[in-house]
């Protein structure tokens, strides 16, 4: 199942969430795989399967990254060429691990976000202490579902 978490605003946290959630998976036994969002975004025109061989293992869990130290080598798809099946990747990538967590960039920062947003099962949006009010969630929401992705909840980052 395919999650990607993202917020309303850039330094919210994302990252931090969306780590302690794949490690908490992780040490309860299931097979994680944690993405970049960027990473994804530059290998989409990839075959499926290899995109599969590009994931690292961490540690002795069955936690798994593909970050940009993963796909470094490879040449990277242009930031405006949009072609490549996000779906078709996505699903390849579930077959191998059941957890697929996805650390997006803000919505606010371009469509990245939004367009991944279609692609997975759904968005857990993150919400900043002191940074993230009522106005940018109720934005974030709306913008999620005028894109075609569904909300399953938000979490609220203290630190």
């Amino acid at each position: 199942m395919g999650v990607m978490f993202t917020s309303p605003l850039p330094r919210a946290g994302v990252s931090f969430i969306c780590s302690g959630v794949a490690s908490e998976l992780a040490l309860s036994g299931a097979k994680v795989l944690l993405v970049d969002a960027r990473a994804l975004l530059s290998i989409r025109t990839l075959l499926p399967r290899a995109a599969s061989a590009l994931c690292r293992r961490v540690g002795p869990l069955q936690l798994w990254v593909l970050g940009m130290e993963e796909v470094a080598d490879l040449k990277t798809v242009t930031k405006n060429d949009r072609s490549g099946s996000f779906n078709t990747l996505l699903h390849e990538l579930e077959k191998d691990f059941p957890y697929l967590l996805i650390d997006a960039p803000a919505l606010s920062s371009g469509v990245d976000a939004n367009l991944l947003a279609t692609a997975v099962h759904g968005t857990v949006i993150v919400a900043r202490n002191g940074q993230t009010g009522e106005i940018e969630l109720k934005k974030a929401q709306k913008t999620l579902t005028e894109f075609g992705g569904r909300l399953l909840g938000t979490v609220f980052n203290a630190h």
